[in-house]
């Protein structure tokens, strides 16, 4: 026997909760430059896209070849984030961002909103 859905106000903007039809799969760095890499030696994206994702819609073709071509645009990036250990990281974030502060600036910080 189903659920019986729990009574309550009606929604006035349609019939609620948008249902997600998409999920975001990201890679990690290493796979990313393997990738690119292959695209160099081998210059042509539909077998590239078919060597990683042999199992990839073809309506999804386009969205991976543009995911592809900004890896390949941020080389650099993709580069220096390998050769400091974060290989297997799925994100890079700039220098600086997420950082956690020390003691003492933490500290110092709660001191001047304190007086607040």
């Amino acid at each position: 026997m189903a659920r019986a859905r729990p009574k309550g106000r009606s929604s006035r903007g349609g019939v609620g909760r948008h249902v997600q039809q998409y999920k975001v799969n990201s890679e990690p760095v290493i796979k990313k430059l393997a990738v690119i890499n292959y695209l160099a030696v081998v210059r042509k994206m539909r077998a590239t896209i078919e060597h990683f994702y042999p199992n990839r819609a073809a309506t999804a073709y386009n969205s991976k070849r543009t995911t592809i071509l900004r890896w390949a645009r941020n080389r650099n990036k993709l580069e220096a984030a390998a050769a400091a250990g974060k290989g297997e990281h799925k994100k890079v974030r700039n220098r600086g961002v997420a950082t956690i502060l020390s003691a003492e600036n933490e500290a110092e910080r709660l001191a001047g909103v304190s007086w607040l």
